[in-house]
């Protein structure tokens, strides 16, 4: 495993530090910030940004692969959400201007407030990643366009939260299906609605389905919520202590490339997209 030592300090602290390692994504994201204050470094490149830049052009790509008027908002554990509140939400049409404003007001919610945003472990660990490939594979997709927005220069922030923002708007398009379908949610019957889903949407194959609606029931409880919780959340999962013989080291010393990487469809490659852009953070941030 080729191992890089771009982010030691920062990693270290954040996922496998003795005093931290036991924490919620929550916590270690205080201990996080805390941590970048004292070290006077920087992570503004995911903080300001949230998902205020190309809001609209995203949603706008995404409704024209699917047909289905869908909104960046997350929804876990459905049974135990007030199912009234939801749609509303589903019948707003979301712009750079109320986007934030509604972030907000989900966050003050107590039906909504530990159900939003931040739980990707299981959706991604790999198996969805043919459908994010479904979407960047043609000449218009949402990558390319970026790319070429950005002067052919890769933004580092833009493609890993936008590789973020789609697996978010996934979740969002299967629920928003329970919701106009009626369907009763509950972990029993996760086999039978994800075949029904796969059937109706041409794209989403049954695994995909299956996957995502398991990811509905599984969610930490969390009493606030900020952008650098999800990447926290899905990098925490893919961190590895390496076991160096006579040599055990505590705590995260390096990465493997592919853990930050798309992988290509019926192939053991991986797009080298993801982790250029987050060395080239490192870089610029001195990390």
């Amino acid at each position: 495993m080729n191992l890089k030592i771009y982010f030691p300090h920062l990693y270290h602290y954040l996922f496998n530090h003795e005093s931290i390692k036991g924490l919620s994504v929550f916590e270690k994201e205080v201990e996080i910030i805390k941590y970048i204050e004292d070290n006077k470094k920087t992570i503004s490149t995911f903080i300001n940004e949230n998902f205020k830049f190309d809001t609209d052009s995203l949603i706008q790509y995404v409704k024209e692969k699917t047909n289905i008027i869908i909104s960046p908002i997350i929804l876990s554990n459905i049974e135990s959400i007030d199912l009234n509140i939801v749609k509303d939400l589903f019948n707003k049409k979301f712009n750079k201007n109320n986007l934030e404003l509604i972030f907000n007001s989900i966050k003050t919610n107590p039906y909504l407030r530990k159900e939003f945003l931040y739980n990707f472990n299981i959706i991604s660990s790999g198996y969805i990643t043919f459908y994010i490939n479904k979407l960047f594979e043609d000449k218009n997709s949402y990558t390319i366009y970026l790319i070429k927005k950005e002067s052919n220069i890769f933004d580092s922030s833009k493609i890993i939260k936008n590789y973020i923002k789609i697996l978010l708007l996934l979740r969002i398009l299967i629920i928003k299906f329970y919701l106009e379908k009626e369907i009763k949610l509950v972990p029993q019957n996760i086999e039978n609605i994800s075949q029904l889903v796969s059937k109706e949407i041409e794209f989403l194959d049954n695994n995909t389905v299956k996957i995502i609606t398991q990811s509905l029931f599984k969610y930490e409880h969390l009493r606030n919520m900020s952008p650098i919780a999800t990447l926290i959340s899905i990098f925490s999962n893919r961190t590895k202590i390496p076991n160096i013989k006579n040599n055990r080291t505590k705590g995260f010393i390096g990465y493997d490339e592919s853990w930050f990487s798309i992988k290509q469809s019926n192939s053991k490659d991986y797009d080298p997209r993801i982790i250029k852009e987050l060395l080239e953070i490192a870089r610029k941030n001195k990390w």
